[in-house]
C-alpha cells in the first residue's frame, strides 16, 4: 500500500544500494500515483485511467485494465484484490465516468470484481483493517467499504475535503482534513478525538511511530501528536507548503516541502538534524531503507540522500516533474514520472518494455 504499511512509516525492509542502476523502463502514461508491489508483480495506475500489472522478474506486462477515469490515488493490495479509486475531474473542464468509484480488481485476471460509487473525487489512498478498506474523498467524507462485496459500512463527515490518506494503528484510524484537523476514528466510524493543525492537511498523510503521529500542513508545518489523546507534542515550520507525507526511521522523521527541501527532524523534539535542497518543490514522499532516503522532485530528478549526513548520494534525471512517491521492494526501486515512464532501479543491465 501507499507508504508501505498501515502505519505509513515509509520504510522498506528491502536492501537497496544508495546509488542504484537503471534496470528497465515501461511506458505507462503520465503517473502521479505511487506503484505497489506484491509477489513479483508491480501494479501501476496512470492519469489516463489505466492499470498495468507488470512482472518484475520477466519484465513483461501481465495484464492491463482501462478504468476509464484518472487514477491519482495510490492503490492497495489485499489478498487477491487490488483497490483503486478515481479522480474524475482531474483534467480541468473534463468528466470521464461522470462520477467517482472505488474499484476492486482481481489481481490474477485483471477484471473488475465490484465498484462502490463515491460522491467526490478521490486523491486519498486506501488503508485496510480486517476486511475493510478506508479512504477519504474531496466530498469531506471518510468512507469504510467492505472488501468482499463493495458495500459501504460507514462514512464520517469532516468539515473539509479529505486529500490525506488514512493510517492505522491497532484499533484506530487517523486522517487529516482540509478543515485543519487531525481525526482519530474508531473501527466503526466514531470520533475518538480531533486535534487542531496549523493549517489544512492537504496531501500529507499521517505517519505513526512510537505512540506519536506525524503530519504536515499546507501552511508548512510538521506536527507531532500523542497517539492516545491527540495532544500536540511539537510543531516545526518549513518555508512553504508540506504536501509530502512524512517517513520515520529510528529517531528521524523525514518529509519534503515546496521550499525545495527535504527535512530531517528529531522525532522527540522536532529539532532539525539536517536539510537537503533540490532544484524544485518536493511533493513526493520519501521512501527509506536502512541508510538512505529516496524521493522525487518537481525538478524531474530522483534523489537518494544519506540518512546520517543528509548528503546527496545519487541523482537520476527523468524528462518531466515527479510527484509520485517511490516504491522499494525485492531489492528494487520503482517510481513513475509525469513523462509517462515507470523507472525501475537495482543492480543489473537496463531493458525496455514497450
Amino acid at each position: 500500500m501507499f507508504r508501505a504499511n498501515p502505519m505509513h512509516t515509509g520504510v522498506s525492509s528491502s536492501n537497496l544500494a544508495s546509488r542504484p542502476s537503471l534496470l528497465w523502463l515501461a511506458e505507462i502514461g503520465e503517473i502521479v500515483a505511487s506503484p505497489v508491489f506484491s509477489n513479483d508483480v508491480l501494479y501501476v495506475p496512470s492519469m489516463l485511467g489505466m492499470i498495468f500489472a507488470l512482472n518484475s522478474k520477466e519484465k513483461k506486462v501481465l495484464w492491463h485494465l482501462d478504468i476509464g477515469s484518472p487514477l491519482i490515488s495510490s492503490p492497495l493490495i489485499h489478498k487477491d484484490t487490488l483497490i483503486v479509486a478515481t479522480f474524475d475531474t482531474w483534467v480541468k473542464d473534463t468528466r470521464y465516468l461522470g462520477a467517482n468509484f472505488v474499484f476492486a480488481v482481481d489481481v490474477l485476471e485483471g477484471r473488475t470484481k465490484w465498484k462502490c460509487k463515491i460522491d467526490g473525487d478521490i486523491f486519498s489512498s486506501p488503508c485496510v483493517y480486517g476486511n475493510t478498506c478506508v479512504i477519504g474523498s474531496l466530498d469531506n467524507n471518510v468512507y469504510a467499504i467492505n472488501m468482499n462485496d463493495g458495500e459501504l459500512q460507514w462514512k464520517y463527515q469532516t468539515d473539509g475535503a479529505v486529500w490525506s490518506s488514512p493510517a492505522l494503528n491497532e484499533d484506530t484510524m487517523f486522517v487529516g482534513s482540509d478543515d485543519g484537523n487531525l481525526y482519530a476514528l474508531s473501527m466503526d466510524g466514531n470520533l475518538k478525538w480531533r486535534s487542531k493543525l496549523n493549517g489544512m492537511a492537504r496531501s500529507s498523510s499521517p505517519c505513526i511511530s512510537d505512540r506519536k503521529i506525524f503530519i504536515g500542513t499546507y501552511n508548512g508545518a510538521m506536527c507531532a501528536f500523542d497517539i492516545d489523546d491527540g495532544r500536540m507534542i511539537w510543531e516545526r515550520q518549513a518555508d512553504a507548503h508540506v504536501l509530502s507525507s512524512p517517513a520515520v526511521i529510528d529517531n528521524m522523521v523525514l518529509f519534503g516541502s515546496s521550499d525545495h527541501r527535504l527535512y530531517c527532524l528529531d522525532v522527540n523534539s522536532g529539532k532539525k538534524l539536517w536539510e537537503f535542497e533540490s532544484d524544485s518543490d518536493i511533493w513526493s514522499s520519501p521512501a527509506l531503507t536502512e541508510n538512505t532516503a529516496f524521493f522525487g522532485s518537481l525538478d524531474g530528478h530522483i534523489y537518494s540522500v544519506d540518512l546520517k549526513s543528509g548528503r546527496r548520494a545519487w541523482k537520476f534525471p527523468t524528462m518531466q516533474m515527479i510527484d509520485s512517491s517511490p516504491c522499494i521492494a525485492d531489492g528494487m526501486l520503482f517510481i513513475g514520472s509525469r513523462d509517462g515512464i515507470l523507472y525501475t532501479f537495482g543492480s543489473t543491465v537496463p531493458d525496455y518494455i514497450g
